[in-house]
Order: C-alpha cells, then sequence, then structure tokens
C-alpha cells in the first residue's frame, strides 16, 4: 500500500511539472531509447557525443569487477552490479547512481548488498518500477525494492547458476531465468513458492549457457512481426520463443538462422530489431537482424496458418575488436537521439560497441545502420567497456559506458 501512495504521488508531480512546477524527467533505456521530444535542441544539428564525468565505483585493485547495469528511468537512476566495497556489506549487489542531478554532481550513491556470488544480469519491472530482479551466480534470483533497499523475495535455480534474467513484459507477474545448464525457468511472482512455475523447452538437445534474455512484447501495428515472445541467446544459437497466447501460456520455440558464438544481445522496441555480438575469432562481428513471421503452410486456403519465425540479416558491422580478456562485453542498439529534418529521417538507428585488442587500447564505436562502414564517432576509452546505455534527462541525451571499475558519462551536444 505505501509503495502505491508513493508511485501516486510521484504521478503527481509529474503532472504539476506541466503547470510550472520543475519535476526532472529521466527516460530512455536500450528497450526504448531516447524518444524524440517537441522541443529537441539538437534537431537537424550535427551532433557528438563529449565526456562528462568519471565516476570511480571500487579500487582496480579489487579482485571482483562491476559487471552490468540497468536503467531505471522512473526513478531516475542506474543500477549498476558490482562487488562490495566495504566489510559492512560483503558479498555482491547493486548501486545506485542519480541521473537527474547536474552534470557536475553526478554521484555514485548507496550499495545494496544482495548475492555470495556475482551478479550476471539485472531487470527492472516495466511497470512496477521499485521492483528490481538480479539473477546471481549463487543458483538464486532476487526480487528487490530499490527505494527502500530490501529484498521482497528469494527465488531458487534448482541448483544451477543463473546467468540471464527478464521480465514478461505481456504478463507483469511473470519472469524468465536462463541458467549456465541451457535452461530456461519461468517464475511467477504470485506464487508463494520459491521454485519455478514452468521450464521452456528447447526442441533439441541445447545445453551451453544462456547468456541473454529479453522480451518482445506483442505489437499488433507492427505487420510483419506482430507477435511477442522470448528472444533467447545462447554461446551458440538464438532462438525465439513464440507466446501462443492461449489459456495454457505455452510457448513454441523458433530457431533463428543466425550463426556464430555469440557474447551479447539487444533488442530495440520502436523498431523491433535485434542486436548480436559475436565473440572474436579473431574479431568480433556486430549484426543487426529484423525478426519477421511468415505462414509456411502449403494446403488449402481454408486451412489454419502455420507461422513460422525466421530473421533476416539486415547489416554486419566486421570492424570488431580481437580484445578477449573479458568475456560477454555488451553491445547496444538504440534510435538516434539527433533529430533530422531530412525526409527519411536521417540515421535513424545507431549501433554502439567496444573496440579493442589489449588491455588499454579500447574505442566505444558509434556507426550507423546506412550500408557505410565508417563509424559516425568513435571515444576513446583506453579501457574496456562491459556494458552502456542511453538516458535522457529532461530534453538532454546520455550515454552511460560501464568499465571494470569505473562509470563513464558522455552527453550528446551540437557541433554547429
Amino acid at each position: 500500500m505505501q509503495l502505491q501512495e508513493i508511485d501516486k504521488l510521484k504521478r503527481a508531480l509529474k503532472v504539476a511539472g506541466v503547470s510550472g512546477v520543475d519535476v526532472p524527467s529521466v527516460s530512455s533505456s536500450f528497450a526504448s531509447a531516447c524518444p524524440r521530444t517537441t522541443q529537441n535542441a539538437l534537431k537537424g544539428k550535427n551532433c557528438r557525443l563529449t565526456y562528462v564525468r568519471r565516476l570511480e565505483l571500487i579500487k582496480n585493485t579489487s579482485a571482483h569487477f562491476c559487471r552490468v547495469m540497468a536503467l531505471n528511468d522512473f526513478h531516475g537512476m542506474l543500477l549498476i552490479a558490482q562487488p562490495s566495497f566495504t566489510a559492512l556489506a560483503p558479498g555482491f549487489g547493486i548501486r545506485k547512481v542519480n541521473l537527474v542531478a547536474e552534470d557536475a554532481r553526478i554521484a555514485a550513491g548507496s550499495f545494496t548488498s544482495l548475492h555470495k556470488e556475482p551478479v550476471r544480469d539485472l531487470a527492472v519491472h516495466p511497470v512496477r518500477h521499485d521492483q528490481l530482479l538480479s539473477a546471481s551466480q549463487d543458483k538464486t534470483v532476487k526480487l528487490s525494492n530499490v527505494s527502500s533497499s530490501q529484498v521482497l523475495q528469494r527465488y531458487e535455480c534448482e541448483n544451477e547458476e543463473c546467468w540471464s534474467v527478464c521480465w514478461n513484459a505481456d504478463r507483469n507477474d511473470e519472469f524468465f531465468v536462463g541458467t549456465k545448464r541451457g535452461r530456461i525457468h519461468v517464475f511467477d511472482t504470485k506464487s508463494t513458492e520459491s521454485g519455478p512455475a514452468k521450464q521452456l523447452e528447447f526442441p533439441v538437445n541445447e545445453r551451453r549457457p544462456i547468456i541473454a534474455l529479453s522480451y518482445v512484447p506483442k505489437n499488433g501495428t507492427y505487420r510483419a512481426f506482430p507477435c511477442g515472445g522470448l528472444l533467447v541467446l545462447t554461446l551458440g544459437s538464438l532462438w525465439f520463443f513464440e507466446d501462443e497466447d492461449n489459456e495454457e501460456n505455452t510457448f513454441k520455440a523458433h530457431k533463428l538462422p543466425v550463426d556464430g558464438v555469440f557474447w551479447s544481445m539487444r533488442f530495440e522496441a520502436e523498431t523491433r530489431l535485434v542486436f548480436v555480438s559475436t565473440k572474436p575469432t579473431p574479431h568480433s562481428k556486430h549484426l543487426v537482424c529484423e525478426l519477421s513471421r511468415v505462414n509456411v503452410q502449403t494446403e488449402a486456403s481454408s486451412a489454419p496458418p502455420e507461422f513460422r519465425v525466421t530473421c533476416n540479416v539486415l547489416f554486419t558491422h566486421h570492424r570488431g575488436g580481437s580484445y578477449a580478456e573479458r568475456s560477454f562485453l555488451r553491445g547496444g542498439i538504440f534510435t538516434n537521439p539527433v533529430e533530422s529534418d531530412d525526409e527519411d529521417g536521417g540515421q535513424k538507428v545507431l549501433l554502439c560497441y567496444d573496440r579493442g585488442s589489449g588491455p588499454n587500447d579500447h574505442k566505444t564505436v558509434i556507426a550507423a545502420i546506412d550500408g557505410v562502414d565508417k563509424p559516425v564517432q568513435e571515444i576513446t576509452t583506453g579501457k574496456a567497456v562491459l556494458d552502456m546505455t542511453p538516458y535522457s534527462v529532461n530534453g538532454l541525451h546520455f550515454l552511460a559506458l560501464l568499465c571494470e571499475y569505473e562509470l563513464l558519462i558522455y552527453k550528446w551536444i551540437p557541433t554547429s
């Protein structure tokens, strides 16, 4: 009840902001990146990412390092998975970074210890914005409240390391967990049980670790691919588990025709594109795929349709790095925050990924899906970027880069 009252108050403050009260607003993520506002100061201008701030999260002498982060746009904060830096709160958990402060005052906030082993993935609830899922190598997933820093529920994954997690955007009480042994567990937060409610089965023997999960919400206005379901990335295959939209809540598995030894996956909700990165062999590749659903029914037209989900590779960047000392470096795909006056909308979608060959020669590459291999911009970081996310504050657009021990923040500014 208290959380509902807090959400109600926050919604009232946002409404008040329309009539003159200045309430900072944060938006964007890789699921709904950089929405375009009617008062975009970057419209029709040439822009570049410019360095804003560096935040030290842990000492670089630590035996462990930061791994992933998640954007909570409702509360205006980044949640970073990292090891503890104090004996008062041992283990592994999340660090909060307030994004609504002025550029020079952005600072790393409090740390909440959640797990005994490293956290592999985070997922913010799509509706109940205080709720966060954390998947850990300690074989548990924990549901916590980011406002109170309290653990609400602990879930067991049948003695398997938890490597990935995501919410079901169509049924908000359900979430998925991918394990090191290649299993997909489905949990129901309405249940009082700590174990999974069911398991999604592969149609073939698939026991490689599940390194990424992303839920694709239903979208009836997108004719080429209206269905919802779960994107599943293993070390060597890409799958889509289609929600069959029946009373039993069953899923149908489709293997997508993309091959490689994979490292990361992102889904961009506005364009419904999928961005996949591979392990360096010897150089990494970055592929942009478009999902589609086709009717393979060959009988009479009166027969019910039989759909198969597939994908087309729209673009491949071969300019990846050869750095392999850290695994599963996450790239990103997001809509361009710079509006264009061109009829074609300019470079609508941008890719973002790390490129390097050694520990000290890394660059973050910003590239467009326009058939041109030349990047839009390269940012010299000098260290590997493990995760990245764009966000917006009051019409200003930023990019956060997570390294092993620190967070780097860049801002889009006009150059002319």
